[in-house]
């Protein structure tokens, strides 16, 4: 076995997902009186998406896929079998006591084995969704105090439903069915041997054994596994998801009196919100008999009813410097209640309840005609969603790294036995929800300028900076996170999320799951500046050029995690920077924290021509390579000598990694700096009233940079796109 023989997945997944979106939309109004008017608007949206990966790897033994709550094993009977005995899903070597037929050779431990099926094709996601949206409602006016009052009562009514197929995946059961199982009598300790294709000495109709061993020839394209065998085990997942929103609101704005600034406007209203939505994937899958994702049913409803009043104060007017000075203020008194869950959980339909009252002041001071001053102090209160609350647990596989494996020397005393492996880069890890979450809590402040200096006509710059502190944070953990902190840390509650192939986290074996659900994890604080700037140039003889121009520069991206180092003076949360980085240690990662994104667009107008060029910028990042060290020994060492920095790295939740020295720093990989270049040309035809636009995204054919924790593919999708330029062409028509 060398390094060579791991199968790469990656070429056989979709980097770019097919579509096809189908829009209906209408709306109309029709005066009542005067002063009211009734107003109502309609879309649908229909949308078929299909996603591919890698054929669905199959993992049997100690280690592996459950079915009915059991092991995967093969049996002596088994006419593949090359070792003539019984193949137990056991980890026999690290259990206290082995099973009699092992020390006596009639049985044989199957810890771990997997292979992927390339003779049962790719795994195919296909998704049918329909959203239906409804908005209706009456607006009117009646005078009042001496003033006009505006008001409106109006209903929105949304519906998404989501039918889910997916191929492609084993059904367990049916595979051990197929093995033939070889099971341990729990009083004799001796094998028992079942024929493979019965149940109860009974033969299974359709039923074909199957051939575990062989593996597959890429250059025969021929491999052990025959069309009739996959036949038997493979399975079609059906899943719906349904979420539907109902939303009844009420308003009404007016001057209640008059300042010597001018008047000063009031708004007051009320809304009840409720919001159902349920998630329910195919039985097998409920049951864990599958090679995909184990899912349970998600059901749950919140309701929202909410009432407010705002207030809007001149305060200075026509004075130099003052030309308009205001101020608003508001406030919000919310009350929340969700259920939900599934049938044998302990909260299943326990009626949860929170309430928040939330406030904000805003000062708009227009100095001058040309500058305006504005600044913000809000709180802000979200419960968590349906699928935060009630999320029904499921399999994740994100790709880990073992303490006991990668970072034994760094590991408690006693907390890893002797004879621990990690055969697979990626761990299970059960997530979910959590009805127990309490609300995330915020408090935001903002402070800019708008400049559009009239000596530079056609000129506008805006500089805001914000501040943003979200308290309670909802989140899950990362099982990394879990991990060090056991591990390494000696934190018991951590250790009590994890399980090995032989039973506790400090047994031998492997990893078999790390339980990580939702939590209020901590907090998140974040500061920056937005800065935008928009030019229109005086028009020439070869058209009218326009340029703009926005920036996001990010100072701090602080996040609070429940850390857990246990060592003594470590704090249970710890506060980490991570602007400039890809994020938290351990698992695979989408995005990350850049210090500074920003797009750069030019647009030209000629008659009947228009052309656009814009440039998008990402600027660098760091990358904790230790997220390698799950990988098969000799790659993570090969790619982290080629790819990462020589000398180690501080990077953030990440104890224990680097070296015995200096446990809380990694080896890092740099994620340079990316712009994109996109270029459209449009001609509008009057006689039709048609535009027909030419485009290329990516006109340089910017590769997207290599990202060691990237999961499926070698790049980070949130802001990098998939390689390779992008042509297009569309015709808008308007009728």
């Amino acid at each position: 076995w060398q390094n060579s023989d791991h199968f790469n997945f990656a070429p056989l997944n979709y980097l770019v997902t097919p579509n096809e979106r189908t829009s209906l939309f209408v709306q109309g109004h029709y005066d009542l009186a005067d002063n009211v008017t009734f107003s109502t608007m309609a879309i649908y949206n229909n949308r078929v998406s299909q996603q591919v990966l890698a054929p669905s790897p199959l993992f049997i033994g100690a280690g592996g896929y459950a079915q009915n709550g059991s092991t995967i094993s093969i049996s002596a009977l088994n006419p593949y079998n090359p070792y003539g005995k019984g193949l137990v899903g056991v980890s026999a070597p690290y259990s206290a006591s082995a099973p009699a037929c092992f020390t006596a050779g009639s049985c044989d431990e199957l810890s771990f084995s997997g292979r992927r099926p390339l003779e049962m094709g790719n795994r195919v996601f296909r998704q049918n969704v329909d959203s239906f949206a409804f908005r209706g409602g009456f607006t009117g006016y009646f005078n009042m105090l001496g003033s006009e009052w505006d008001w409106d009562l109006g209903y929105n009514y949304g519906k998404n439903y989501e039918s889910d197929v997916t191929s492609g995946l084993v059904n367990t059961e049916r595979l051990q069915t197929a093995l033939g199982a070889a099971t341990v009598d729990p009083t004799t300790g001796a094998v028992i041997n079942t024929a493979p294709c019965t149940v109860g000495g009974v033969a299974v109709a359709g039923c074909v054994p199957f051939n575990w061993f062989g593996g597959y020839n890429l250059a025969t394209g021929q491999g052990s596994i025959t069309p009739a065998m996959a036949n038997y085990v493979l399975y079609e997942d059906h899943a719906v998801i349904e979420e539907t929103m109902r939303d009844y609101t009420a308003n009404i704005t007016g001057n209640l009196f008059n300042l010597p600034a001018g008047p000063v406007g009031m708004a007051i209203g009320a809304e009840s919100l409720e919001h159902d939505g349920l998630a329910h994937p195919e039985a097998v899958t409920q049951e864990g008999n599958t090679s995909g994702n184990v899912t349970q049913s998600t059901n749950g409803k919140e309701s929202t009813k909410a009432e407010y009043v705002e207030f809007n104060i001149p305060l200075v007017a026509d004075v130099p410097f003052m030309k308009n000075v205001s101020l608003d203020i508001a406030n919000r008194w919310s009350q929340f209640k969700w259920a939900g869950g599934n049938p044998g959980n302990a909260s299943t339909g326990v009626q949860h309840s929170a309430s928040n009252t939330s406030g904000r002041a805003a000062l708009r001071w227009q100095a001058t005609d040309s500058l305006l001053l504005r600044g913000s102090w809000s709180q802000g209160f979200r419960i968590p969603s349906i699928s935060e609350f009630f999320l029904g647990d499921s399999d994740s596989f994100p790709t880990l790294s073992d303490p006991c494996v990668a970072n034994r020397a760094q590991t408690q005393p006693g907390a890893c036995a002797p004879n621990t492996v990690q055969p697979n880069a990626q761990i299970k890890t059960t997530v979910g929800g959590n009805a127990n979450l309490t609300p995330e809590r915020s408090i935001s402040r903002t402070g800019g300028f708008v400049y559009s200096p009239d000596w530079l006509p056609g000129f506008d710059i805006s500089l805001d900076y914000f501040k943003i502190d979200v308290l309670n944070a909802v989140s899950a953990l990362p099982a990394q996170t879990i991990l060090n902190g056991c591990y390494i840390g000696g934190n018991a509650g951590y250790c009590n999320l994890i399980t090995r192939s032989s039973g506790a986290y400090n047994q031998g074996g492997s990893i078999t799951n790390v339980t990580d659900t939702d939590i209020n994890i901590g907090g998140i604080k974040t500061e920056g500046v937005d800065w935008l700037m928009d030019y229109k140039f005086p028009s020439t003889g070869i058209g009218d050029f326009k340029a703009s121009f926005d920036m996001t520069f990010t100072k701090q991206y602080v996040v609070t995690e429940a850390y857990g180092s246990g060592q003594p003076g470590s704090p249970i949360l710890s506060s980490q920077e991570l602007s400039g980085t890809t994020g938290g240690a351990g698992g695979a990662v989408t995005g990350g924290f850049p210090k500074r994104r920003g797009n750069l667009g030019i647009s030209w107008n000629y008659g009947d021509w228009s052309a656009m060029w814009n440039m998008q910028y990402i600027s660098a990042m760091i990358e904790d390579c230790n997220a390698l060290k799950g990988t098969a020994p000799g790659v993570a060492s090969a790619l982290i000598a080629s790819r990462c920095s020589p000398t180690p790295a501080a990077y953030p939740f990440d104890p224990g990694n680097g070296t015995v020295a200096n446990p809380g720093v990694s080896p890092v990989n740099h994620i340079g700096a990316t712009v994109y270049h996109d270029v459209s040309v449009t001609y509008h035809l009057d006689a039709w009233n048609t535009d027909f636009t030419f485009g290329i995204r990516n006109l340089f054919d910017r590769q997207p940079p290599i990202a060691m924790s990237a999961f499926a593919n070698s790049f980070l999708p949130t802001y990098y796109r998939a390689p390779g330029r992008f042509f297009y062409a569309r015709v808008g028509v308007k009728f």
